[in-house]
């Protein structure tokens, strides 16, 4: 046990500017090597050069530090540079108008697809006109037709010649054979005088008729497998032409893209649905009301939609910023038409994912966890391996849609997701298959041990930024300067921040000032300004509580001395600053049995660890005070005038010296503040916020004028946190305002009631007038209280 009193040069790093050599950072070259990230940057390399899909990177630290700049950059060296990935199309599907197909082509291709194809459609309504009306098509179409016409010419005078036997004649009408008889001349006989002739007569053609039956159905027959002959042949005669119009082009077409099976049979799909409606080419466009075009009944069907166009974007390294479903997976999109919604294959669009193919592809892991259907859509496809864009809502859809199912694209992708360390253990633990699809994690480190070395990386850093980012260089003082607010950044003198964001950010602010003193360079004042005016800018909320502090409606007392109430210290913060708040802990204690009760705790307003350090500090009381006899005690702590979330252990410390306080009836020193956890054996542990914390209290003391005597304790643990500021700092120099650190609550008990705590005895008890002793003596007459009752 031992009480340490912080010497003012112990309070914040004072980093010489004597390390370095330049005079300015002008003079220093671009550091391209990631500072202190090694860990970080060898599982990069691991997980991007090993040739395994399964093989996914995990990259996990603080926002700030790097980390996407970093992977990217890595990303980009390491990405495949010697084999460039296909071209994917979509195409329509002619069988299946809803499955569209996917073709595969050589980087470049599916363009020259496209515009190929565009350009045979836009020739071909010129051509087939033409050659549907040219002499040539005319005359074999005709000869066809001249050809049917003479057999159905010779068939029925053959049957005419059997009818005049009767002296009847065959007339071939639109809707019958009938049998007319003949005149004397030899001529027809007209309808009025058919109608004049006797029974006699008629029943005669009737059974002339029948006697001619057979032959006049067979005729009938006949003639009916002659139009179909003529429209056989004259569809094989469109065909043929047709086809000697296409084939040609078709097999350019194959020889410029590259041939393939899957492009040998779309290109013949194409081919024969062409020569099946080829009377779609011989009408002229006509303006219409705008909607989609029927893939069924339009030339959209014979467009080529090219997803991936490999030759402009080669080995593609793809951040996707908002990873939602539909821009990883793609989607395809519909339109509005006479009141339903309609969609066809060049309304395909392609995501990140397939973007990605043959590449990397890099996205944040809170977006994509927050982003519905996102990270099941990543999954599937990754274990598959294939992309197949789908709409996972299609159900909940309105209106009449007509609903594409494309045909799946195989994908060969590496995964890296980014986030915190929070979001690796929470995907680890509940989804199974995380860790099939993640095998690497790089870690990165938000802050890094100080030394000369990194100090000049540092030093470079800045340099790199101030030429970026147009800014003016910084003198060894700056940088300096710098090094200690990231210092103070990191919570620590011995380590460097290696958050370079908002260390970035800052190097702007003090380029800022550093400017408006028309300075050629940025030196520490400017930084030490831009510290000061981002406080300023900042300090509304601390304003309005140091003033609630000086009008007495936060009650605290920085003087005097009180039993069962001790100052404790808080932390508040919003945006990127924080700052301390002195709050008043007390505690009362009373017979009973109930023991240690925490109010915030009972009204909901305590957090878990809060909670478990309540529980705590029961063990060491217990341990303490009940060894001979059961702990009789009710005690009830409280954070006066709190009315939010209270969380953490730093507090530890100070609730159970208000409790020994109220039970040994030992007032304690008002201008003390302490924080501090504490575990069951009394023994002092660090603490977050620390300097935050001791300005905090220091600002509220200044407030009511320091005495000289006001100080902080804090945890011996956390000496090396240190990194006050300024004013703090000239009020130690000047023995205005004290820090302790102790590494035991006896420790804190001796400086903050001015009496021994005790130490216990062989037989157990301790001496009288200690702390500890009160309290034993007050705990056992409440016992036999207890016991009497």
């Amino acid at each position: 046990m031992s009480i340490d009193t912080i010497d003012v040069r112990q309070a914040r790093l004072r980093f010489s500017e004597n390390t370095f050599a330049f005079t300015t950072t002008e003079e220093l070259k671009d550091h391209r090597d990631v500072i202190a990230q090694s860990r970080a940057v060898r599982a990069l390399e691991f997980a991007l050069s090993i040739q395994d899909r399964r093989f996914n990177l995990f990259v996990a630290g603080a926002s700030g530090t790097g980390r996407s700049s970093i992977v990217t950059e890595l990303a980009k060296r390491f990405v495949d540079h010697n084999t460039l990935p296909p071209d994917w199309c979509y195409v329509h599907n002619f069988d299946t108008p809803n499955r569209p197909l996917a073709l595969s082509l050589k980087a470049g291709n599916g363009r020259i697809l496209a515009e190929q194809v565009d350009v045979l459609i836009q020739d071909l309504k010129r051509e087939i006109p033409k050659l549907i009306t040219s002499s040539d098509f005319r005359r074999r179409h005709e000869k066809l037709i001249d050809n049917a016409f003479d057999h159905r010419r010779t068939r029925i005078d053959a049957l005419n010649e059997r009818a005049l036997e009767h002296n009847v004649r065959v007339v071939d009408t639109s809707e019958t054979l009938k049998l007319v008889p003949l005149m004397e001349d030899g001529s027809l006989m007209e309808e009025e005088a058919l109608e004049k002739l006797d029974d006699e007569k008629k029943r005669r053609i009737e059974d002339i008729e029948r006697l001619m039956r057979d032959e006049l159905l067979d005729y009938i027959e006949s003639n009916r497998r002659l139009q179909e002959e003529i429209d056989v042949s004259l569809k094989a005669l469109e065909e043929e032409v047709l086809h000697e119009l296409l084939a040609p082009r078709m097999k350019s077409i194959s020889e410029i893209v590259g041939e393939s099976e899957g492009i040998t049979r779309y290109l013949t799909s194409v081919e024969n649905d062409v020569v099946k409606h080829f009377r779609d080419f011989l009408t002229e466009d006509r303006p219409t009301i705008p909607s989609l075009p029927n893939p069924r009944s339009s030339m959209v069907r014979y467009k080529v939609n090219v997803l991936i166009d490999s030759s402009l974007d080669p080995n593609p390294v793809i951040t996707e910023s908002n990873p939602t479903y539909y821009n990883l997976i793609g989607r395809a999109e519909r339109r509005l038409s006479f009141g339903a919604l309609e969609t066809n294959h060049m309304l395909i669009r392609t995501g990140a994912l397939l973007k990605s193919s043959g590449g990397i592809l890099i996205v944040n892991a809170e977006e994509l966890l927050t982003a519905p259907f996102a990270y099941q859509g990543l999954k599937r496809c990754l274990r598959e391996a294939r992309c197949t864009i789908e709409d996972p809502d299609e159900l909940l859809s309105s209106g009449s849609v007509e609903s594409l199912r494309p045909e799946p694209i195989p994908i060969e992708v590496k995964l890296i997701m980014i986030g915190t360390l929070d979001d690796y253990m929470l995907l680890s633990h509940h989804d199974e298959q995380f860790l099939r699809l993640i095998k690497v994690r790089a870690d990165f480190e938000s802050s890094t041990d100080l030394n000369d070395e990194l100090a000049l990386q540092f030093a470079h850093f800045v340099g790199h930024q101030a030429r970026i980012n147009n800014l003016l260089h910084f003198t060894p003082s700056g940088v300096a300067a710098l090094i200690e607010h990231s210092s103070r950044l990191s919570g620590r003198q011995d380590r460097l921040s290696l958050r370079f964001s908002p260390i970035t950010d800052f190097l702007i602010e003090a380029n800022y000032w550093a400017k408006k003193d028309e300075a050629s360079f940025v030196d520490r004042t400017h930084v030490k300004r831009a510290e000061q005016e981002r406080r300023y800018r900042g300090g509304l909320m601390q304003e309005h509580l140091l003033n609630s502090y000086r009008r007495k409606s936060l009650l605290i007392d920085v003087e005097g001395r009180e039993v069962g109430q001790v100052n404790g210290l808080a932390v508040l913060g919003m945006d990127h600053l924080s700052y301390g708040m002195p709050m008043r802990i007390t505690a009362k204690t009373f017979a009973g049995s109930s023991g240690v009760v925490s109010i915030e705790r009972e009204s909901d307003l305590s957090g878990q660890i809060h909670s478990k350090a309540v529980l705590t500090l029961t063990g060491y009381l217990g341990g303490m005070y009940a060894q001979e006899q059961a702990l009789s005690l009710a005690a009830s702590i409280s954070f006066e005038q709190n009315y939010s979330i209270i969380d953490g252990d730093s507090a530890s410390l100070a609730e159970v010296i208000a409790i020994i306080s109220s039970i040994s009836n030992v007032p304690v020193y008002q201008h003390f503040a302490i924080t501090g956890s504490m575990n069951q054996h009394g023994e002092v542990q660090p603490v977050g916020g620390l300097n935050e914390k001791i300005e905090g209290f220091f600002d509220v003391c200044s407030v009511s004028g320091l005495t000289g005597k006001q100080a902080v304790i804090i945890p011996a643990l956390n000496r090396a946190d240190l990194n006050l500021e300024d004013r703090v700092l000239k009020a130690m120099k000047k023995k205005k305002f004290h820090v302790y650190s102790v590494t035991h609550i006896d420790d804190a008990i001796r400086l903050l009631t001015g009496r021994t705590p005790g130490i216990r005895k062989k037989n157990g008890s301790f001496p009288t007038r200690s702390v500890h002793g009160k309290a034993a003596a007050h705990l056992a007459s409440m016992n036999a209280k207890e016991e009497k009752n």
